[in-house]
């Protein structure tokens, strides 16, 4: 993948491309997210990881609900 091969721009494009055949896939969104937080745009992450949470993936509600999203929570708060 082109995450794996350090391409993150071109991942987030993949990323994007995917949601658009399947818009909540978790799985994707946390992708992205992953993809976002490496080229330091921490909001479109948050957003990400936000949605995927919202989807109902368990791993990223509890990423959520633990002290390490306290950057993330500021971000949705505003």
């Amino acid at each position: 993948s082109r995450y794996s091969m350090s391409d993150y721009d071109g991942a987030i494009n993949d990323y994007k491309k995917a949601l658009d055949i399947d818009p909540s896939n978790p799985f994707i969104l946390i992708n992205l997210g992953l993809a976002k937080e490496e080229v330091s745009d921490r909001d479109g992450a948050c957003e990400a990881y936000n949605k995927a949470a919202i989807l109902g993936q368990e791993s990223i509600s509890n990423w959520f609900n633990d002290e390490g999203s306290s950057w993330c929570k500021k971000i949705m708060a505003n």
